[in-house]
């Protein structure tokens, strides 16, 4: 599998951390930010490939933190999954509307979450080498 920078954004810390011990111990390195504006920070000095970021969250929301993202050209190739405890049809079409690509609600399947990683990445190189 090739390794992805992931920026896990999550205030709940045993949850964010349970998913980036998942994330590295498939050999991914990973960073972990407890908040929206620590997770705007983060991407200062980490450009990640992919950003697994919590909606509901104390300050800036998980929404939020997608929409200014994507503005950031450094992160246009960047996949962008809305990780949540909201299930509502709202929810995920405000997470699509935010710039999100998927919207998985907690519990996250880790191994459903690497299926998808590694398919995306897979995808891309298949578009980048045919360009």
């Amino acid at each position: 599998m090739v390794q992805e920078k992931i920026l896990v954004v999550d205030d709940d810390l045993p949850s964010g951390t349970v998913l980036k011990w998942a994330m590295e111990a498939m050999g991914h390195e990973v960073r972990l930010a407890d908040s929206g504006e620590a997770a705007l920070d983060a991407i200062q000095s980490f450009i990640p490939d992919v950003v697994l970021c919590d909606i509901n969250m104390p300050g800036i929301t998980g929404y939020e933190v997608c929409k200014r993202m994507k503005m950031d050209p450094h992160l246009r190739k960047t996949l962008f999954v809305a990780q949540t405890g909201l299930s509502t049809e709202e929810s995920k079409q405000l997470s699509i509307q935010a710039g999100f690509k998927y919207h998985l609600v907690k519990p996250i399947d880790i191994n459903g979450l690497l299926e998808l990683v590694f398919f995306e990445k897979m995808a891309h190189l298949v578009v980048a080498s045919t360009s």
